[in-house]
C-alpha cells in the first residue's frame, strides 16, 4: 500500500471510525434501552428499571461521542449526525419509564408517541450508519488498499441485518403473543360485563316486582302483576299463575294465553296429587320442571295440550312460601324461544317473590275474615248491650253511637273548669229551661241533673261545655267534655248501682240524673262523652223496670 493509500486509510479510520463505532454503539444502547422499558412495563422488576436507566446514560454518551465526531465528518454527514441527535434527544425525552402494568394492555396515546418517536431515533440512526457505510464504501472504492476493510464492513453489515431480521421476528412473535392475550382478556371483560349487566337487569327486575307486589293486596292482582312483569323482563307472553286451593287442588288466580276457553274448560282447577300434568309434577316434586313436547316422559295430556296450544316448550314453578303451597307458574314457550339457564334462574326466583306475596295476600284474608267476625261480634255484643240497657231502664237511658247525638243547640251557655263554673252553669240552665217555657219545678229538677253531669265532667275530663236547646217535646241539656270516656263495663253499674263511682264512670249521681230527668242520652269512647238530659213539657210515667229496680236498690 503506498503512502497516498495509507493516508486515506488513516484519514477514514480517523473520521469516519469514531463515528461509526459511537453510532453502532449508540443503537445498541438505544435497542437495550427499548428492551429494558418493555420488560418492566410487563414485569415491575426493579432490575429492568436500573438497566432502563443505565441504557439512558449510556445512549446519552454515546450521542454526544457521535455528535462530537462528526464535526470532522462531510457536510452531508454532518447533517444526517444532527438530524440523528434530534431523534435520540426527543426519544429520550418521550419515552420516560412507563408505570407497571399487572398485564399488557392497549397502549395509551403517551406510549404511542413514545413508539413513534422510538422508530424516528432508529430510523434517523440507521440513515446516519448506511450514510458512513456508505462514505466508507466510496473510500474503499477509491483506494484499492482498503478493499479488505470492505469486505468486513460487508460482513458487519450482514450480521447486523441477520441480528435486527431476528430481532424483527422475534418482536413479531411477542407482538403476536400480546395480541393472543389482549384478545383473551379483551373476550373475559366483555363476559364480566355480560355477566354483571344480566345480574344488574335481574336485580333490577326483581326490585320492580317486590315493589309492586308489595301494594297487592288480593292474590288475582298479584297474579296479575307477576304475569306483566314476567311477561315484560323475559320477553315473552303466555304465562299462567296457579294458587293452592282447598282439597289439594291448584286454581287459575289469571293467565294470558291463547285459546283461553280451553284452559277454563280443560285446566282450570287442578287435583295435583293425581293429575298428570307437568305443572302437577313440578308440584309433587317441589321443584322446576322444563319439558319440550316432543321429549320422552311428557305427560300425554300435557302434549295434547302444547299440541292445541302451539306450545313447543312449557316451564313449570312451583311457589312455596314458608313450606306452605302457594301455587304454580307456568310459561308457554313458542318454538322460537330458548328458555336459558339465566332465564329459568330469574323466573324462579320471581316466583318465590310471588309465591311469598300469595301467602301474605291469603293470610291478610284470613285476618281480615277474623277481624270482621271480631267486629260482627262486638257489633253485636254492644247492640245487644244497648238494648239490655234501653229495656232494663225503660227506655229512660239510652246508649248512642258518636254520629247519633250531635248537640242541636245555637251556642254554649256555659263552660265548666272549676266548681264556681258548676254553680253559674246550674244558674244558667234554669234560667233558660224557664225561658224556653219548662215549668219552675221541672227547670229545678233540670238543673240538679246539670249539676251532676258537669261535676262529673270536671272531675273527670277536666271541664266541659253547657248548652241547652229547645225541641218539640221539651227541653234538652247537654254537658260535653273530652276526656277519656266511660268504661263500657261500667255503665250498667253506674245506672243501677248505689253509690258505684270510678275515675272514668259518671260516678254516683248517675242515678240522680235518671230519676230527675225523663230520659238519659249518652255517647262516650275515647273522644269524650256526650250526656244529654232531656226533660219533656209533661213528665213521662214511671216504668215498671224503674220501680222494680228502684224497690231492689232500696236502702
Amino acid at each position: 500500500m503506498n503512502h497516498a493509500a495509507q493516508v486515506a486509510v488513516a484519514r477514514l479510520r480517523l473520521d469516519i471510525g469514531p463515528a461509526y463505532d459511537a453510532a453502532q454503539s449508540l443503537y445498541a444502547t438505544l435497542r437495550d434501552r427499548r428492551d429494558a422499558r418493555l420488560l418492566y412495563r410487563l414485569t415491575g422488576d426493579a432490575q429492568w428499571r436500573e438497566a432502563y436507566q443505565e441504557a439512558t446514560r449510556r445512549a446519552e454518551g454515546h450521542l454526544a461521542g457521535l455528535v462530537k465526531s462528526a464535526d470532522a465528518l462531510e457536510p452531508e454527514l454532518r447533517a444526517q449526525a444532527r438530524r440523528v441527535e434530534a431523534a435520540v434527544t426527543d426519544l429520550i425525552a418521550a419515552s420516560p419509564l412507563p408505570p407497571p402494568v399487572p398485564a399488557p394492555a392497549p397502549a395509551g396515546p403517551a406510549e404511542q408517541r413514545a413508539v413513534a418517536r422510538s422508530r424516528q431515533a432508529f430510523a434517523a440512526l440507521e440513515t446516519f450508519i448506511r450514510q458512513l457505510e456508505r462514505s466508507r464504501a466510496r473510500v474503499s472504492a477509491r483506494l484499492g488498499a482498503i478493499a479488505a476493510a470492505e469486505t468486513v464492513v460487508v460482513l458487519a453489515l450482514g450480521l447486523l441485518a441477520i441480528f435486527v431480521g431476528a430481532y424483527i421476528v422475534d418482536a413479531s412473535r411477542h407482538l403476536e403473543r400480546d395480541h393472543e392475550f389482549e384478545t383473551r382478556r379483551a373476550e373475559r371483560l366483555a363476559r364480566a360485563l355480560a355477566q354483571a349487566d344480566a345480574d344488574r337487569e335481574r336485580t333490577a327486575a326483581l326490585a320492580a316486582l317486590a315493589r309492586a307486589t308489595a301494594l297487592a293486596l288480593d292474590p288475582k292482582e298479584v297474579a296479575q302483576t307477576a304475569i306483566r312483569h314476567l311477561e315484560e323482563h323475559l320477553n315473552i307472553k303466555n304465562v299462567l299463575v296457579y294458587a293452592a286451593a282447598e282439597g289439594a287442588h291448584l286454581q287459575i288466580l289469571a293467565f294470558d294465553a291463547p285459546h283461553p276457553e280451553l284452559f277454563v274448560q280443560r285446566w282450570e282447577r287442578i287435583h295435583w296429587p293425581t293429575a298428570e300434568l307437568l305443572v302437577a309434577r313440578a308440584v309433587r316434586r317441589g321443584e322446576t320442571v322444563v319439558a319440550g313436547r316432543g321429549d320422552q316422559g311428557v305427560p300425554a295430556a300435557s302434549r295434547q295440550a302444547m299440541t292445541a296450544l302451539g306450545v313447543e316448550t312449557l316451564a313449570a314453578v312451583p311457589l312455596y312460601a314458608r313450606g306452605r303451597l302457594a301455587g304454580a307458574l307456568v310459561l308457554l314457550l313458542p318454538p322460537e324461544h330458548v328458555f336459558t339457564t339465566a332465564e329459568r334462574e330469574l323466573t324462579e326466583a320471581m316466583g318465590r317473590q310471588v309465591a311469598v306475596a300469595l301467602e301474605n295476600s291469603r293470610l291478610l284474608q284470613e285476618a281480615e275474615a277474623e277481624r270482621e267476625k271480631v267486629r260482627r261480634a262486638e257489633a253485636q255484643r254492644e247492640e245487644f248491650y244497648r238494648e239490655v240497657v234501653l229495656a232494663v231502664t225503660g227506655g229512660r237511658l239510652v246508649l248512642h253511637e258518636r254520629a247519633e247525638l250531635q248537640p242541636t243547640c245555637a251556642e254554649n251557655i256555659a263552660a265548666v273548669r272549676d266548681v264556681r263554673d258548676i254553680r253559674a252553669a246550674r244558674v244558667a240552665v234554669r234560667e233558660r229551661a224557664i225561658a224556653m217555657g219548662l215549668a219552675p219545678d221541672r227547670a229545678r229538677d233540670l238543673e240538679l241533673a246539670v249539676a251532676e253531669a258537669a261535676a262529673n265532667a270536671w272531675k273527670h275530663a277536666g271541664g266541659g261545655s253547657v248548652c241547652v236547646c229547645r225541641t218539640e217535646e221539651g227541653v234538652e241539656a247537654y254537658v260535653v267534655d273530652q276526656g277519656p270516656g266511660i268504661n263500657p263495663d261500667d255503665i250498667a253499674r253506674a245506672a243501677f248501682e248505689k253509690g258505684f263511682s270510678t275515675a272514668h264512670t259518671l260516678g254516683a249521681g248517675f242515678t240522680l240524673m235518671l230519676s230527675l230527668t225523663d230520659r238519659v242520652h249518652l255517647v262516650t269512647d275515647d273522644h269524650g262523652t256526650t250526656v244529654a238530659l232531656e226533660m219533656r213539657w209533661q213528665p213521662l210515667p214511671q216504668p215498671e223496670p224503674w220501680e222494680s229496680w228502684q224497690a231492689v236498690n232500696a236502702p
